[in-house]
């Protein structure tokens, strides 16, 4: 059988590794995990269900190519989503499968060596889960060293600042399915976005759009789009997702320090 030239080693994602080279990059300090969470939920009629894992999944990567210390776990492709189960398709876990999942995810990263984790969501829906998991792990339920990160209000602000630039109101950019989410998954797969659905959604300021959601969307916003996708360009979606990883490398930073040296 001819064999391919043998990889480097560098790709970030675990599952893209064979175990040797996980045990040589753990050997040589490269000791940090990300554990990205998205969800498998509606997002409109335009937008797939998998919107917020590939969304994780792209930012797991950004941020692991600004920290050379990480590997990149899978994006969990499920979250606590019961605020979307009113529309076909979304899979939701309840919050202590949710807990149980990333404390099971820590104690495996941990048998093999690594010694830190840096835990975020790209979906919305479970940022009460998450405060709840950083306050057990606080408490002392850690395995790893571990940051669980919450604030999605920094998100949406750095969202919003980044929209504004591009002349897209916070409103327009959205909180779920809008010109923000459209144009990065226009960028990451656009093969994915159906165009010929894309439809103006509820518009709402920050205030407004936490109380739509619960305890169901579909009760308020029929659609499921809350933004407006109209104006969505693949061409703004680098950017978009440059702002997010902004916020979690400072969350990061104030975490872990500095970044570490890359592995030898």
């Amino acid at each position: 059988m001819t064999t391919p030239p043998a990889r480097s080693g560098s790709s970030a994602r675990v599952d893209r590794a064979t175990t040797r080279e996980i045990e040589d990059a753990l050997g040589r300090g490269r000791t940090t995990l990300i554990v990205p969470l998205g969800s498998t939920e509606q997002h409109g009629g335009h937008l797939p269900l998998a919107t917020d894992t590939l969304i994780a999944d792209a930012l797991a990567q950004r941020l692991a190519a600004r920290r050379p210390e990480a590997w990149v776990l899978p994006a969990l492709p499920l979250g606590c989503a019961d605020e979307h189960l009113g529309f076909a398709g979304t899979m939701s876990l309840a919050e202590s499968t949710l807990h149980a999942i990333v404390h099971d995810l820590l104690r495996s990263a941990a048998e093999h060596g690594f010694e830190r984790a840096f835990v975020f969501s790209a979906h919305g829906g479970n940022a009460a889960a998450l405060a709840r998991l950083a306050r057990e792990l606080e408490a002392g339920g850690a395995v790893l060293d571990t940051c669980v990160f919450t604030d999605f209000d920094a998100v949406f602000a750095a969202q919003s600042r980044a929209a504004a630039a591009f002349g897209v109101s916070p409103e327009a950019a959205g909180h779920h399915g809008g010109e923000w989410e459209t144009s990065v998954l226009a960028a990451l797969e656009p093969a994915l976005v159906r165009g010929d659905a894309i439809a103006a959604g509820y518009l709402a300021d920050a205030e407004e759009a936490g109380a739509l959601f619960y305890p169901r969307l579909d009760a308020r916003v029929p659609g499921g789009v809350v933004g407006d996708p109209r104006g969505a360009d693949a061409g703004r979606g680098e950017a978009y997702l440059s702002a997010w990883v902004d916020v979690l490398e400072a969350a990061w930073a104030s975490a872990f320090g500095p970044p570490g040296d890359p592995p030898r």
